[in-house]
């Protein structure tokens, strides 16, 4: 059976909070993750504040939730948007590039040539990994286009266990974050033609219960004293971040329409992770907050953060506009 499933960009209003929340949420991620270099378990647990390690608990699906979206919806690849990609990258990498001049990064003639081709050398982890999926997703849209349910959830299975499986999330074999990005957005796209009525109807129950796992598995980790454990708990290929991705996106889509505009804050949000988490940025802002904020208003700075990256991002998209279509003229 050949089934059409067209690719929906429609997205209501709570779906467009629901991301502006997720790029919040990210930025405590970091203030916890890099101002407090709680990314390196080995470091102990017990040296760490216990509420911002369960904090960062409830923090830990942000990822996944992003790349679910962009399945569920499906990412189409047009000249333009790539145009409009690859400009963004590359402002901001200059952008960043000379805040780290300012604050006292080396510049060499190879440092800042690197600059202008912040996709090939991974500047930003997640973009990169986001650009080659946009890439793939016409063959990946096709493939769901033709495949009958059950092969279309065998192949699922089989990439799960390749890269959410058991053995993965022990011994930490993560092969690469775009594996991981194409396996969610397969999933987004089965989930989106097959709904399953356990997680659609009931997310709020499924966010909750695979919440308190993870919960309980952090209570376990402070207890043994266990970094390991810990990292696996926080690990983006985990089942249960996963499944708390999901439940969380579902929540928001599933529930009554807001009548709140955040369209143009909304299509802003990476902005901030581009601005924010930069290989000169990321040490420096995070400090910077941590430092000198206490951890009740991380809360606010990072809200208002997500705001101001976004509103420069629209002005900055609208400069460009006619750059865009002039190059999409000439390619």
């Amino acid at each position: 059976m050949y089934y059409n499933m067209n690719i929906d960009s429609r997205r209501n209003s709570n779906v467009e909070l629901l991301r502006v929340v997720l790029m919040t949420m990210i930025v405590i991620w970091h203030y916890i993750m890099h101002g407090l270099n709680m990314k390196d378990p080995s470091l102990y647990v017990n040296e760490w504040d216990n509420s911002l390690i369960f904090t960062s608990t409830f923090l830990s699906f942000h990822v996944d939730c992003f790349i679910f979206i962009s399945g569920y919806f499906g990412l189409t690849l047009k000249k333009k948007k790539v145009i409009r990609l690859l400009l963004m990258l590359l402002t901001y990498s200059l952008i960043t590039q000379f805040v780290g001049f300012l604050i006292g990064y080396d510049m060499g003639i190879f440092t800042i040539a690197q600059a202008f081709f912040p996709i090939s050398n991974n500047r930003w982890w997640f973009l990169t990994s986001y650009f080659y999926l946009l890439l793939l997703s016409p063959f990946l849209n096709s493939g769901v286009n033709i495949l009958e349910k059950s092969t279309f959830r065998n192949i699922l299975i089989i990439l799960f266990f390749m890269f959410l499986g058991m053995v993965q999330w022990i011994f930490g074999s993560r092969f690469n974050d775009l594996n991981l990005f194409i396996f969610i957005y397969l999933l987004g796209r089965f989930i989106r033609k097959y709904p399953v009525n356990l997680i659609n109807k009931h997310p709020f129950l499924i966010f909750g219960c695979s919440t308190a796992i993870m919960l309980a598995l952090t209570v376990l980790s402070v207890w043994t004293k266990s970094g390991f454990l810990l990292y696996r708990i926080w690990y983006y290929h985990n089942p249960l971040v996963l499944i708390s991705a999901i439940s969380f996106f579902f929540m928001f889509y599933n529930s009554k329409e807001l009548k709140i505009k955040v369209g143009y804050i909304s299509s802003g949000v990476l902005a901030t992770y581009l601005l924010t988490d930069s290989m000169y940025t990321q040490e420096w802002y995070n400090n910077l907050v941590v430092n000198n904020i206490p951890d009740f208003l991380w809360l606010f700075v990072a809200i208002i953060t997500v705001a101001l990256c976004s509103m420069f991002e629209f002005i900055r998209s609208k400069a460009t506009d006619k750059l865009v279509n002039k190059i999409a003229q000439y390619i």
